[in-house]
């Protein structure tokens, strides 16, 4: 399970997301209520909240997974087993 490490709100929430070179998969970003920071939990199995949604700390989000550009072909040099990808971003 993946939980919000602050309350906020969801201003992202989306199966597919792409930010310059990295495929981030299914992804969750959370605008922090009262730090001045942006949380983002990539390559989700699942989404638990949608966007515009107020969330508290703690709250379920989503579940981890491996979703990102062909994350499921053993070939592809991108390939992980599953994971969170987590940033905090200004």
């Amino acid at each position: 399970n993946i939980r919000s490490v602050t309350a906020g709100k969801v201003v992202v929430a989306v199966d597919e997301y792409r930010g310059g070179w990295n495929y981030y998969g299914k992804v969750v970003v959370i605008e922090s209520t009262d730090l001045p920071y942006y949380f983002l939990y990539a390559h989700c199995q699942t989404i638990c909240v949608v966007e515009g949604e107020r969330v508290k700390e703690g709250q379920l989000i989503g579940t981890v997974g491996d979703t990102f550009y062909n994350s499921n072909d053993p070939t592809d040099t991108f390939s992980s087993p599953a994971h969170l990808h987590f940033e905090v971003l200004t």
